[in-house]
């Protein structure tokens, strides 16, 4: 009989799940349930899939953002890796957290006052960029800013060292 499912379960014909809401056929004897229409519900089923995964992808990156440091965000994308995400997320996550990390360096070296410790926090920086598993094109923005610091604090040193004449 064809009836309005009412709780989870898995359609015997295509094994998609069959979840409340849908029609299906019930059959009282074996106690089985098929979808009425199972191609549809097979596309139900992979959308339902997809925005899981992209709700998963937005919660890694809500959970980067609240990561309070570099080692933090790593244990995220770490996690991530586990939960199986594409190479495509991990690249964005990792790009995201590269971003993350920048923005924590400068606002560090903002407050350092020594200008040797400053330039070593901002090469150390930009050796980590360089050194990740993320393309340097996909980082130039990261990257420009670093080499802008540098520059900056070199400007800074040139202005204030004396000149001899």
């Amino acid at each position: 009989m064809e009836i309005t499912a009412n709780y989870n379960g898995t359609c015997t014909e295509c094994s998609s799940p069959v979840v409340p809401g849908q029609s299906i056929y019930w059959s009282k004897e074996s106690r089985t349930t098929r979808h009425v229409d199972c191609e549809a519900a097979r596309k139900d089923d992979a959308a339902r899939q997809e925005s899981q995964r992209v709700e998963a992808l937005h919660g890694l990156i809500d959970r980067l953002h609240s990561a309070k440091g570099a080692a933090t965000r790593r244990n995220v994308i770490a996690r991530a890796e586990k939960l199986g995400v594409t190479p495509e997320e991990r690249l964005q996550l990792l790009l995201e957290a590269s971003r993350l990390d920048t923005d924590d360096t400068l606002e560090k070296v903002e407050g350092l006052k020594s200008k040797a410790v400053k330039r070593r926090r901002l090469e150390e920086a930009l050796a980590s960029i360089r050194a990740d598993a993320v393309s340097d094109e996909m980082q130039a923005e990261q990257i420009a800013l670093l080499e802008e610091a540098l520059r900056m604090l070199d400007g800074e040193s040139a202005a204030q060292s004396p000149t001899s004449s």
